[in-house]
């Protein structure tokens, strides 16, 4: 194969690379905290959280939002989520707020990451 043919090639390759990888929507994160309304646990080990507001930066107009954590969804695993639970619970039961990281790319609003604040 001579050179020409090696570079068109290449570049073919390179081209449907790049356009697979862009064609994936990337996650859109958003940071929220809120006290707890409630804590709605799932029968498939997910749960979902409900502030006592909603997020001015998460898409949804329902009220209330609901923000759901399960396993396999934005990098979280079945660990993560019953770690999540509990710390989840901890701010509903202590009155506390809640900060979080979740995905406003999707409807569920998938959380990754929380904490409760003092």
């Amino acid at each position: 194969m001579d050179n020409r043919k090696r570079v068109k090639v290449c570049a073919g390759l390179l081209g449907a690379a790049l356009l697979t990888v862009t064609s994936v929507a990337p996650a859109a994160t958003q940071f929220f905290q809120a006290p707890v309304q409630s804590v709605y646990p799932q029968g498939d080990g997910s749960f979902i959280v409900i502030f006592a507001q909603s997020s001015p930066s998460c898409s949804s107009q329902n009220n209330p939002q609901y923000f759901f954590v399960a396993a396999g969804q934005f990098g979280v695993n079945a660990d993560g989520v019953k770690g999540m639970l509990a710390t989840a619970l901890t701010a509903f039961s202590l009155n506390r707020s809640l900060s979080i990281a979740f995905d406003d790319s999707t409807p569920n609003r998938y959380i990754n990451r929380l904490a409760v604040q003092p």
